[in-house]
């Protein structure tokens, strides 16, 4: 017997399918949110207090920006 709501979807599996590809899209979001915060901390942080490691700190955080900035693409292209 077909659900009379949602007559595109056979079982509640699909249904459950697509709540979890959301929630990656949204953790992944979220993810990017987060390392765009710690990209500005250490900004902050090396011109607050500059050490010999402040450049490589700054470049560490900005690769950690864009692999999450990658991840969501990819969540979005393949989800």
């Amino acid at each position: 017997m077909q659900p009379l709501y949602f007559p595109q979807f056979n079982n509640g599996g699909e249904i459950l399918l697509i709540i979890v590809k959301y929630m990656f899209v949204l953790a992944g979001f979220l993810y990017m949110l987060y390392a765009i915060l710690v990209t500005k901390q250490v900004s902050i942080m090396s011109k607050t207090l500059g050490t010999t490691n402040s450049a490589q700190n700054k470049v560490l955080a900005f690769v950690h920006l864009v692999i999450a900035i990658l991840v969501l693409i990819y969540y979005l292209l393949v989800l």
